[in-house]
């Protein structure tokens, strides 16, 4: 089984989603923050197929996380796929040539949305944004 290492602020946003991964046969994991997040990291990084991450949040961002799983040995071959309302094009170039798999535009389809899950977790260093 796959797990997916949700990181989101908002708890309905990270419960929904969290739901929703446990409906297509993901274990999932979550954070409310990105010390949160490297604190799962550093107890379960072997055990996590995928981070599934919020751009903005009140701590830090999701851009430093990224960057931090990128540059760390132990978790750069972890696929990171951010999940957001973020459109700035500068941004997205930067976070996809820091190793992004994918870039998943809030709001979407469902069925897109799991389709990328998929592949990001089997296929790293591609981008999409997904529309509704």
């Amino acid at each position: 089984m796959k797990t997916i290492l949700v990181v989101e602020d908002y708890s309905y946003a990270r419960h929904f989603i969290c739901k929703k991964l446990q409906s297509k046969g993901y274990h999932t994991l979550d954070a409310a923050s990105v010390k949160e997040a490297y604190d799962v990291l550093a107890k379960v990084a072997t055990e996590i197929s995928l981070v599934l991450s919020d751009v903005d949040m009140p701590d830090n961002n999701g851009f430093d996380l990224l960057r931090t799983i990128k540059n760390n040995p132990v978790l750069e071959d972890i696929p990171f796929v951010f999940w957001t309302n973020e459109s700035n094009t500068d941004k997205i170039r930067v976070a996809n040539e820091t190793g992004l798999a994918t870039f998943i535009q809030k709001p979407f389809r469902e069925e897109k949305f799991f389709s990328e899950i998929k592949r990001a977790i089997n296929i790293k260093g591609s981008m999409i944004n997904l529309v509704a």
